[in-house]
């Protein structure tokens, strides 16, 4: 199980790949978005300064058709700002 450290849903997710990201590095670029509540792996960050994200899931496949939609939401956000020139 992973969650949105801001958030109060938390998508279930399975994963068999192993990265490692030394976390005082990544503070220095991106603030932490998605721990993966079984592990504490981090499964996604913000970008700083940049309208950027990632999730290191797979948010498109099961269990649910709609378990993705606040991501591709909020994808769709940063578009739109670009689009009125906000980024």
């Amino acid at each position: 199980m992973m969650s949105r450290v801001v958030a109060a849903v938390a998508p279930i997710e399975n994963h068999s790949q192993r990265f490692l990201i030394r976390l005082p590095a990544l503070y220095k670029i991106a603030t932490v978005a998605y721990i993966n509540a079984n592990d504490k792996t981090v499964e996604g960050f913000d970008v700083l300064g940049r309208p950027c994200f990632t999730v290191q899931f797979h948010p498109e496949a099961c269990p649910g058709p709609h378990d993705a939609e606040p991501l591709f939401d909020r994808f769709r956000e940063l578009v739109d700002a670009h689009m009125r020139g906000e980024s």
